[in-house]
């Protein structure tokens, strides 16, 4: 939790400012302005200085208290377009939360897909919660769910389209437990708040301002904090500075309310001792994967156990699906080796601080395989977990189009083996791939690592591809990608600010591909492609490739280090602007120890390959598919295997 306060001023301009401003002139977007206190902005008769300026798309508004502020509370202006604004609590502004839809920057349409929920909004002068109309007129696509608004000059402000897109608005004094408008009072609820369990669970944060965990009650509350039965009698005053130190817990870990604290996250990592997908491997097969992994919480799943087991390593659950219905936030979830049936769609969510880990206890020991009736193998919609270890395999039973699927955010997919994914079957639209990260919803910050692909979709078939890339700020490494129907590596959708780096692919129909297309959200053009140190050899069509779709691509996108060679189509297939960010490219045979295109290989490097000590240094993972410390040498290698002298 952050302090920002007594930001005042003594002259009122047009340049404006704002205890927290996130700027958006060079189309900079997705940020997060999560539990902070901000007060004592601006002054009273000066409509430029706000307590939250928020000017850039795709941004988080939550948990704030914001109050004692000259203009608006929290204001969207410039390319201010979808967004969060979630469990705010707003008091003596000017005006308290505002969609200005003004003085645009760089958007084409009008502000839209605001979702404005479970905030108080009480005792500001002017409005508590309204809409402008700019040039571009607003949006339609704007909600306004579970609000309290009361005390203000007017409580809601809406234009007529969006007036339809308001529900469950409460118009009563929130009961604060010390109502003090100027500071220093105490901001949490009574227990007869009409706020409490009057709030929507949609989108709303799982903890509160002081990490009070969401819901307490029957219901998610509103506001910015959540009612315990200790709310009336203890609790830190919002908006000191007390400084406190807690090395052991994550930021929102019973801090009081208000102070500024000082905290340090547990390690996470990646984990060593991946296999290379090969028949010559340089790990034991029965290897550990929860060694990278810490956490307090530990759930066991095994194919002898029982779902009315209570979890336990004595006694645990038959399914993983269980074992997610109960996992909470900093929980390893043991999966012992066996056998169990796909079509798995887990739910539970982790923290930044306290992820969720699925971890099978043995490397690939952990088999999914299909049952009927499911056409994805795993479909994981929660945020901060991370998936390890599991062997994927879609032989027999009803073909699986997708091996994993990463529908929530910040999640990953590590040291995995997804293999034959529909491998034959009717060629359509649907599509598929072996890992698929999904953007639809605006989910962000995947990360594919370590894993081993073959052996998805079938010759002829353009739309089942090897990794399916559907979201923003991607990290995809460390891969080994062979024998794919379609693409190897493949981004679409909203796909944008993404690293490849470190991967191995061949024997795919094309290798690595920014497609640019497709757009769920987008409204510039993909971007910050970082393509670098990947072998790329032997596929039937392009070996790395850019597309232009109706938004163009991006003028930022590097291609840096790679080793492409072999390929049926160009080698490289970039955009002119994309050339010219073009160096240190290998077209040579990256010479593998033992080269076998449909797999059983050794795709390491032989002693006198060009990808050795060839790579770049930027965005390169510290360790290899196998675990091998980078670099061995005097450079990092190109490709998923560091060379190690034998």
């Amino acid at each position: 939790m952050h302090n920002v306060w007594s930001s005042s001023a003594q002259g009122c301009d047009s340049n404006g400012g704002g205890g927290i401003v996130s700027d958006g002139y060079s189309g900079q977007e997705d940020h997060r302005v999560l539990n902070n206190v901000v007060d004592h902005i601006g002054f009273s008769g000066c409509g430029t200085i706000s307590g939250i300026y928020m000017q850039g798309a795709y941004t988080d508004v939550k948990n704030n208290l914001v109050y004692a502020i000259g203009s608006d509370g929290i204001v969207f202006y410039h390319d201010g377009t979808r967004a969060n604004i979630g469990n705010n609590t707003v008091f003596n502004s000017n005006r308290g939360i505002i969609l200005s839809a003004g003085g645009i920057y760089h958007l084409t349409t009008a502000p839209d897909y605001f979702n404005v929920f479970n905030n108080i909004v009480y005792d500001n002068a002017s409005t508590g919660i309204g809409e402008g109309s700019g040039p571009l007129g607003i949006g339609q696509n704007n909600y306004y769910y579970n609000n309290l608004v009361f005390g203000n000059g007017t409580n809601m402000s809406l234009t007529t389209a969006s007036q339809p897109h308001e529900s469950g608005t409460v118009y009563a004094a929130p009961q604060f437990v010390n109502y003090v408008r100027t500071g220093g009072g105490d901001y949490r609820l009574n227990s007869t708040s009409p706020a409490i369990d009057k709030g929507s669970p949609t989108n709303a944060p799982t903890l509160d301002l002081n990490g009070i965990a969401r819901p307490q009650g029957g219901a998610v509350d509103i506001g910015a904090y959540e009612w315990t039965t200790a709310s009336t009698s203890t609790g830190t005053t919002p908006g000191t500075t007390t400084t406190t130190t807690s090395p052991t817990t994550g930021t929102n870990s019973g801090t009081s309310s208000g102070t500024t604290t000082t905290t340090t996250s547990p390690t996470t990592g990646t984990t060593s001792g991946t296999p290379s997908g090969t028949t010559t491997t340089t790990t034991s097969p029965t290897t550990s994967t929860t060694s990278g992994f810490t956490a307090t919480n530990h759930l066991y799943v095994a194919t002898t156990g029982s779902d009315s087991n209570p979890g336990t390593k004595a006694a645990p659950f038959k399914t993983i699906a269980k074992a997610s219905s109960v996992a909470k936030p900093d929980t390893i979830v043991h999966v012992a080796s066996g056998t169990y049936t796909g079509g798995l769609s887990t739910t539970a969510s982790g923290t930044a601080t306290g992820r969720i880990y699925y971890v099978s206890d043995v490397l690939w020991g952990a088999k999914l395989v299909p049952g009927s009736g499911s056409s994805v193998a795993w479909n994981d919609s929660g945020s901060y977990t991370t998936i390890s270890g599991f062997d994927v395999d879609g032989q027999g039973g009803t073909a699986w189009r997708i091996g994993l699927r990463m529908a929530g955010s910040y999640s990953v997919l590590q040291n995995n083996h997804v293999h034959n994914i529909y491998t034959s079957g009717t060629c359509d639209s649907n599509g598929g791939a072996g890992i698929v990260t999904d953007g639809y919803y605006k989910q962000h910050d995947h990360a594919i690592l370590n894993n081993t692909v073959d052996h998805v979709g079938f010759s002829g078939c353009g739309t089942i591809s090897g990794i399916y890339g559907q979201s923003a700020y991607m990290k995809v490494k460390n891969n080994l990608v062979y024998a794919i129907g379609s693409d190897g590596i493949v981004f679409y959708h909203d796909a944008t600010n993404v690293d490849v780096i470190n991967n191995t692919v061949f024997n795919a129909d094309r290798g690595i591909i920014m497609s640019a297309n497709g757009f769920y959200n987008l409204i510039t053009a993909p971007d910050y492609f970082n393509v670098h140190n990947n072998i790329v050899v032997n596929n039937r069509g392009t070996g790395i490739g850019e597309g232009a779709g109706p938004l163009g691509i991006g003028s930022n996108n590097t291609y840096r280090n790679n080793l492409v060679y072999g390929n049926g189509g160009s080698n490289l297939s970039l955009t002119s602007g994309s050339s010219t960010r073009t160096s240190g490219t290998v077209s040579a045979d990256p010479q593998f120890m033992n080269y076998v295109s449909t797999g059983g290989g050794d795709y390491r490097l032989k002693s006198t390959s060009p990808a050795i000590n060839k790579g770049a240094t930027t965005y390169a993972p510290t360790t290899d598919i196998n675990g091998v410390s980078r670099p061995q040498g005097g450079g990092i290698d190109i490709g998923a295997y560091e060379y190690i002298a034998q």
